[in-house]
């Protein structure tokens, strides 16, 4: 595995986006976030939601048993070394549906991820 902290974003990204509610699941997103999480990576829930929204989305995850360490939160490391959880989340490997030039397809993150060919 080429990474081991991540963020990624919930609307878009692992459901299809219907912010306020939660949308569907999106094809194999929650098994590469298991085996992401299985292999050790470290994974940071990194979403604009907040309050009700945000408790729809952590409450999504769990039901689902889509693995996350953390909710809008550096790792502990990142926070001892700033002395604070900075606003910025730290991370190696940024999963968001803004930052693709086309619709998110977990299958070609898992390959880059895990450098399938």
């Amino acid at each position: 595995m080429r990474f081991k902290y991540y963020a990624v974003d919930f609307d878009g990204t692992i459901v299809t986006n219907h912010y306020p509610g939660v949308g569907e699941l999106l094809p194999d997103a929650k098994r590469v976030l298991q085996r992401i999480a299985a292999n050790g990576g470290d994974i940071s829930l990194w979403t604009c939601r907040v309050d009700n929204e945000l408790s729809d989305a952590v409450n999504y995850m769990k039901m689902n048993d889509i693995p996350y360490d953390r909710v809008n939160e550096n790792p502990p490391f990142l926070m001892e070394l700033y002395g604070n959880d900075t606003r910025k989340i730290g991370a190696e490997f940024y999963i968001d549906d803004k930052a693709m030039m086309e619709p998110i397809d977990w299958l070609k993150i898992e390959r880059y991820i895990f450098d399938e060919r």
